[in-house]
């Protein structure tokens, strides 16, 4: 991925990963542009990313080739903007 946007620093996101109990590691390099960031295990928030991209997968993009994924994924977020809506919380902090 790195190699793919060699003058941009990279930030990756990483949700149910290993590292949500042990140390971040050291970068190998110094000059490293890829940096990791883990959410901690009880990201409650996620489940609203989650489910947003549940609903481009199955309205939008499930069937779109590898070519046509970026303009149907900006096809999709400029309709779902002019639609907007916020998504509602429906967990009580009691629902596990």
């Amino acid at each position: 991925m790195a190699k793919a946007y060699p003058r941009r620093q990279l930030h990756v996101v990483l949700d149910n990963d290993v590292t949500h109990t042990h140390p971040q590691p050291r970068p190998s390099s110094p000059s490293i542009r890829v940096h990791r960031h883990v959410t901690p295990t009880s990201a409650s928030w996620m489940n609203l990313v989650e489910g947003f991209v549940s609903i481009i997968t199955r309205q939008a993009i499930r069937r779109v080739s590898f070519g046509d994924l970026v303009a149907a994924i900006r096809c999709f977020v400029d309709g779902w903007n002019q639609r907007r809506q916020p998504f509602v919380w429906v967990k009580t902090p009691t629902t596990s």
